[in-house]
């Protein structure tokens, strides 16, 4: 028989819209050129990609390490810090992506490529692709694994493996940090909050490392709202007549 399915708890951490917000980071040099979908519908039913990255520009290159694979439509599934990819995760991302050329007027198999991003290292699909399917899967960059022998172009991101140089968002989007790497994050946050206001990947971030983020601005153990830390740290505009309760 089976289970009904638990419905997830209200304090549960929402990573997947801080993993759009941390995609749009690293990609800000080039958002002329490319559009966001965040859990984009396939059909009537809910089926949703976790991401979408779609090259506005024909022919536009994307010097991004993690967008070697790119062409037109840019398949992303993302799993948070305490999930790993399974080989049924790879089923539905290529079933997604069929689907997706067969509902898209103007896209083609041969215009998408399928991208999975998670902390942990993906065993079990270099496995699956390494053994089963005989497909090569070649560390091109540090936490970056492209895999050749699909008609797809697929890649591996293993997210903790990442260099902050080249991919901070990504690298950062974790429960581990420390104090000088949250306050550097605080920082680039900061400096980001016009161009791409990055509002749900801080709030992930302070969830998923509380303590650490306590520590860091010696706050009180009990701050009113998630809302009040974003204005104080000038990610979001202050509401009127509230003062400043911290720093």
């Amino acid at each position: 028989m089976t289970q009904p399915r638990k419905a997830p708890s209200p304090h549960a951490i929402q990573w997947h819209p801080a993993f759009v917000q941390a995609l749009q980071a690293e990609f800000l040099e080039f958002k002329e050129f490319l559009e966001f979908k965040h859990e984009f519908q396939l059909t009537s039913a809910p089926l949703r990609i976790d991401s979408l990255i779609i090259v506005k520009t024909p022919g536009v290159l994307i010097t991004k390490n993690i967008a070697r694979i790119f062409r037109t439509y840019n398949i992303w599934e993302f799993k948070s810090p305490d999930d790993s990819f399974s080989v049924k995760d790879f089923f539905k991302a290529y079933a997604y992506a069929n689907i997706f050329a067969a509902n898209t007027p103007q896209a083609d198999l041969a215009d998408i490529t399928l991208s999975f991003a998670g902390a942990k290292f993906p065993r079990a699909l270099i496995t699956y692709f390494t053994g089963v399917r005989k497909y090569r899967a070649a560390e091109t960059e540090r936490g970056i694994y492209e895999v050749q022998g699909d008609y797809l172009p697929i890649q591996l991101i293993e997210t903790k493996q990442l260099s902050r140089e080249n991919n901070l968002w990504l690298k950062d989007l974790a429960r581990d940090l420390e104090r000088d790497e949250m306050r550097n994050m605080i920082q680039e946050g900061g400096r980001k909050k016009d161009e791409t206001p990055p509002d749900a990947y801080l709030d992930v971030l302070f969830r998923a490392n509380s303590k650490v983020f306590e520590e860091v601005f010696k706050m009180p153990k009990k701050y009113p709202t998630m809302e009040e830390i974003m204005e104080d740290l000038g990610i979001a505009r202050p509401s009127s007549g509230r003062k400043r309760r911290w720093r």
